[in-house]
C-alpha cells in the first residue's frame, strides 16, 4: 500500500510537470500566434494601402489615356485644317501669281514671263 501511495505521489508529481509544461508550451504559442495576428494585421493594411495605390494609379493611368486620345483627335483635327489652309494657301499663290503675270502683261513688261 505505501508503494501504491509513494507510485501515485511520483504519477502525480509527473503529471503536474506535464501540466507545467504544457501551459509553458501553450504560453509560447499563443505569444507567436498574438505575433501573427500582429503581422497579419501590418501586412492586411499594407495590402489594402497597395490595393488603394493601384486603384489610383489605374485611375490616373485611365485620365491619361483619355487625354491621349483627346491629343490625338485634336492632333487629326489640327492635321485636317493644315491640309486645308495649304491648300487654299496654294490657291492663293497661283491666283496671285496669275495677277501678276496678268498685270506684267497688261503693263508691258514681258522680260520675266
Amino acid at each position: 500500500m505505501a508503494k501504491e501511495m509513494e507510485d501515485l505521489k511520483k504519477d502525480k508529481e509527473d503529471l503536474r510537470k506535464q501540466v507545467k509544461q504544457s501551459k509553458h508550451e501553450a504560453s509560447i504559442l499563443l505569444l507567436k500566434n498574438n505575433k501573427l495576428i500582429e503581422e497579419n494585421k501590418d501586412m492586411s493594411v499594407s495590402f489594402k494601402a497597395i490595393k488603394n495605390s493601384n486603384i489610383s494609379l489605374k485611375s490616373a493611368l485611365q485620365l491619361t489615356e483619355n487625354k491621349l486620345e483627346a491629343v490625338k483627335k485634336e492632333c487629326e483635327k489640327l492635321s485636317e485644317t493644315d491640309k486645308k489652309v495649304n491648300k487654299e494657301n496654294k490657291i492663293h499663290i497661283e491666283n496671285l501669281e496669275k495677277k501678276v503675270i496678268a498685270e506684267k502683261a497688261a503693263n508691258g513688261n514681258h522680260e520675266d514671263l
